[in-house]
């Protein structure tokens, strides 16, 4: 049994997008059907439900109450009343989408007013929350439904796992349970070396073989940085929450927790910490139960860090991962950092635990990175340049 999400809104372009969205988030059977305008939404409510309605808020106060017989001159409120509870008792949620910016707000017992500036994880995150029961996940599939609109569907076909499915431009292998994801670093003692932009790349690249995330723990690093719901806010209400407590045997699970990613264009991204000061207060252990819990209870397959100056007990966190990309530069005094680095993990870690951190470590030297007048066009733009011919090439010899 699939659940259905219904999207109402003029706009197509955004529910195409939406929806696609949705469809590469989901890891439950899911069918989403759009309708232009409510007359089409109507119709099929004639003979379908829907577990979720998505609707412009105008779009339901106006042309919905005008489907439903409100007219100028009609005074038969009482009958309106009825006549929308016939129609919206063919869903389970409704979701308001306002033009106003904030958060949601409940607006009844069974509907939501959310912001259409929020994140479609945001969103998708809240629509999880209101499904019940555990559905496994089998193919995915996309087909046509041109008497309402278009119809992204994803059936269960018995397999185990399921084949590679095409969309927003992605190849994408979904399987039925949750496997170890892979936790990849990007660090580097040396300065300006590319390391933000290699971590970006890494993530964006690796969403062609499976879901991926970055954790960004690069403070000041505009885009990447966030007043509200960044790493450190994480770390905080998971440790409140006694889901990163050290004596604990098990992880929790990263669902509830879905809230914290961002998007932007096809990256998602944890926010890095505003300041130092945010910064310092996440301590390694906390980091790597945080690690831990997106390698074995979570949806996303590769997880990279963009891994900042300033941790405490860093070699801890490098252990932890699996693979680590070190940019680095060709002058004296780069090649100076890279060996103060080694003897400082050396003295740390001692000798025999070094080589083996050592042999995770893979040191590259990227291109010099492009002009660019803003730095939202040079992220933008960094997925053309010679850097993202050099991370294609890591992931074909390492991933």
């Amino acid at each position: 049994m699939h659940s259905v999400i219904g999207i109402c809104d003029s706009n197509t372009v955004y529910m195409k997008k939406l929806a696609e969205s949705f469809m590469c988030k989901s890891d439950i059977p899911l069918q989403i059907m759009t309708f232009s305008d409510c007359s089409q939404l109507i119709e099929y409510l004639g003979e379908h439900s829907l577990d979720v309605l998505i609707i412009d808020r105008a779009l339901r106060e106006a042309d919905f109450n005008q489907e439903c017989g409100v007219n100028a001159g009609n005074n038969t409120g009482n009958n309106t009343g009825r006549q929308m509870e016939v129609v919206e008792q063919h869903i389970r949620y409704i979701l308001e989408l306002s033009d106003e910016k904030g958060g949601m707000e409940q607006s009844g017992d069974f509907s939501f007013r959310i912001s259409r500036y929020q994140s479609s994880t945001e969103l998708f995150c809240l629509i999880s929350r209101l499904f019940t029961g555990n559905r496994k996940a089998g193919d995915r599939i996309m087909e046509a439904a041109p008497e309402y609109g278009v119809s992204y569907s994803w059936k269960g076909s018995g397999k185990k796992n399921s084949d590679k499915l095409q969309i927003c431009g992605l190849d994408m292998e979904e399987q039925s349970g949750k496997s170890e994801g892979c936790i990849i670093t990007v660090y580097s003692p040396v300065n300006r070396c590319g390391k933000t932009s290699l971590a970006v790349l890494l993530a964006e690249l690796l969403m062609q073989k499976s879901s991926s995330l970055m954790i960004s723990m690069d403070h000041h690093s505009t885009i990447f940085s966030e007043e509200e719901l960044n790493l450190s806010e994480l770390i905080y209400c998971m440790s409140r929450e006694n889901n990163l407590r050290v004596e604990a045997d098990a992880f929790g699970d990263f669902t509830e927790y879905e809230s914290y990613v961002k998007t932007w264009g096809d990256l998602m991204y944890i926010s890095a910490p505003g300041t130092v000061e945010d910064l310092v207060q996440v301590s390694a252990v906390q980091l790597c139960r945080l690690m831990n819990m997106l390698k074995y209870n979570s949806r996303y397959h590769y997880i990279v860090m963009d891994l900042s100056e300033g941790m405490e007990s860093l070699h801890k966190v490098l252990e932890q991962s699996d693979l680590i990309f070190m940019p680095m530069l060709d002058d004296c005094v780069s090649r100076c950092k890279i060996e103060m680095f080694d003897q400082y993990m050396q003295s740390m870690m001692g000798q025999e635990e070094w080589k083996e951190l050592a042999a995770k470590i893979h040191r590259i030297q990227l291109p010099p990175a492009y002009e660019s007048g803003e730095v939202e066009n040079y992220y933008r733009e960094l997925i053309w340049s010679n850097q993202a011919r050099v991370a294609e090439e890591i992931l074909e010899q390492y991933i």
